[in-house]
């Protein structure tokens, strides 16, 4: 009697990205209800970025955790990035397009708890990057 083989399929690494605008505000729910979603969604989650930085701030010196998270993408090591909303990531429509843009070339999909999601491995989260790029 032979057992029937069961082959894993490789599990889903995520990244868990959470920003705040200012000290009077705290990351923890963000990272709380990431956490949850990956979960969830049976992610294996790498590591949680958090930081305090103005979203209007333009400077990327500025964003240390973020700069960590892009290049965690690029060098191949996560496969999805996850937020609370598109706001968090980005800090203007021009922003978040170039780095959608990065992401979808390193196969990197970038998923919002709330408001829209740009899952790069789909067709839809594809066709909604060109949409954000051609707008931008």
């Amino acid at each position: 009697m032979s057992a029937a083989l069961s082959i894993d399929a490789p599990q889903i690494r995520a990244a868990i990205y959470c920003r705040v605008s200012t000290t009077n505000q705290g990351t923890d729910r963000q990272v709380v209800e990431l956490l949850q979603f990956a979960e969830r969604a049976g992610y294996a989650v790498t590591g949680t970025f958090t930081e305090v930085v103005s979203g209007a701030n333009t400077s990327t010196k500025d964003r240390v955790e973020r700069a960590k998270v892009i290049e965690l993408a690029r060098q191949r090591q996560i496969d999805v990035i996850l937020v609370s909303e598109l706001t968090r990531w980005g800090r203007s429509t021009q922003d978040l397009v170039d780095s959608l843009n990065d992401l979808q070339v390193w196969s990197v999909s970038l998923i919002a708890l709330n408001g829209m999601t740009f899952d790069l491995s789909t067709a839809q989260g594809k066709l909604m990057a060109q949409l954000m790029s051609v707008l931008a």
